[in-house]
């Protein structure tokens, strides 16, 4: 951050700031902060539309200000299909902040109250598989798009204009995004 100085006639650095600029949000209970979100004159829905679109982000208070350029903000939110569904307002679809999240539905396939019945050895033979996986994946350089990627991915478009969706909702969410 930088202030100007009247008396030196320049741009005095007051904080140089930090060169990892990521942070990951684990919110266990999702649905509070939509409720957070949903009340008069809360910034969050901004504040997380900024964040994404890359827009310094800053408070406007005149003395302790801060400030964050270039951030990478993800965020992991827990909330049960009935609740997303009773929570999310036509707002957070219509102005953008609803698509910034990516919604994975995930449904268990069985229940495992004590996280199944793995050895020592077959736990280590999976941590091993993992690391060689993650060796792998950070040789990987640039990953762009193939010819038939990019028409599969028209094609994908294509199919999901507001035209083909069942409901205004999620075609302003597909919409929101072109």
């Amino acid at each position: 951050m930088k202030n100007w100085d009247a008396k030196e006639q320049n741009w005095q650095i007051v904080d140089p700031g930090v060169t990892d600029k990521r942070l990951m949000i684990t919110e266990a209970e999702f649905a509070s902060a939509l409720s957070v979100a949903d009340r008069p004159g809360n910034t969050l829905s901004p504040l997380v539309r900024k964040a994404w679109d890359g827009v310094k982000l800053n408070t406007l208070t005149l003395h302790s200000r801060l400030c964050a350029t270039a951030a990478h903000i993800s965020v992991v939110g827990h909330i049960t299909e009935e609740e997303l569904r009773s929570r999310i307002t036509r707002t957070d679809m219509a102005n953008g902040f609803a698509n910034r999240f990516l919604f994975a539905l995930i449904k268990r396939s069985k229940e495992l109250p004590f996280g199944g019945d793995l050895t020592d050895i077959q736990i280590l033979h999976l941590g091993d598989q993992l690391k060689g996986i993650i060796g792998a994946a950070q040789g990987v350089g640039r990953v762009v798009f193939t010819d038939a990627a990019r028409r599969s991915g028209r094609e994908s478009i294509a199919r999901c204009r507001p035209a083909n969706l069942g409901s205004l909702e999620q075609s302003r969410l597909v919409a929101k995004r072109r």
